[in-house]
């Protein structure tokens, strides 16, 4: 039975993504795009109202992952203070935001949200572009596999004016950052952006 429907389900669908495999080689923008979206997992990470959640499926259809619980929105809270770089009035110090000078080359942007409080480092290069952010980010990606602060963050490669705001707009972003164990896992262009 079981072979019966491996090959009544799993021929068609090795055959058409053997097909798209095909067109993806046509100049067709539409082709492509379809092909993108069924190469790469779909991620969905969120923290709102004091909890975070995780869901990741395959081909934007099969669920992989679904994670929530007090480690998974620590977790996700850490993502969000990274992610204040693309929305800086939220860095306001008129938004609880402690701002302090650690050198020539950053600053520490210190926050309280809920009952975490987490502080950004933020990395200057002299001519005050942003060359890097760093925080300890609650994560099991440890020895141990268990959960803990480790050091996380991303690398500004360039930088872009959207609406009169200039944001990171192509980073790399990892676990273990400024060691020798970094791994950036995630890279992101950004090409628009509209600020409300």
């Amino acid at each position: 039975m079981i072979i019966k429907l491996l090959i009544v389900f799993g021929v068609p669908i090795v055959v058409a993504l053997m097909t798209m495999a095909i067109l993806r080689r046509r100049d067709d923008g539409k082709i492509d795009s379809i092909w993108q979206s069924l190469e790469a997992p779909s991620t969905h990470q969120v923290f709102t109202d004091g909890s975070g959640r995780v869901r990741f499926w395959l081909w934007g259809v099969i669920p992989l992952v679904k994670q929530e619980g007090p480690d998974v929105s620590r977790a996700a809270l850490g993502r969000m203070v990274c992610e204040t770089v693309w929305a800086t009035s939220s860095l306001l110090p008129q938004r609880g935001v402690k701002w302090e000078v650690s050198d020539d080359e950053s600053a520490r942007a210190t926050m309280k949200i809920g009952e975490e409080t987490i502080t950004l480092n933020l990395l200057v290069e002299p001519d005050g572009r942003l060359r890097e952010i760093r925080i300890l980010r609650w994560g099991k990606q440890t020895e141990d596999g268990g959960f803990g602060y480790i050091p996380f963050g991303g690398q500004i490669q360039e930088e872009r004016a959207f609406g009169g705001y200039t944001i990171p707009s192509k980073v790399g972003v990892g676990w273990w950052i400024g060691t020798d164990r970094y791994f950036e896992f995630f890279r992101a262009q950004i090409e628009n952006a509209v600020f409300r």
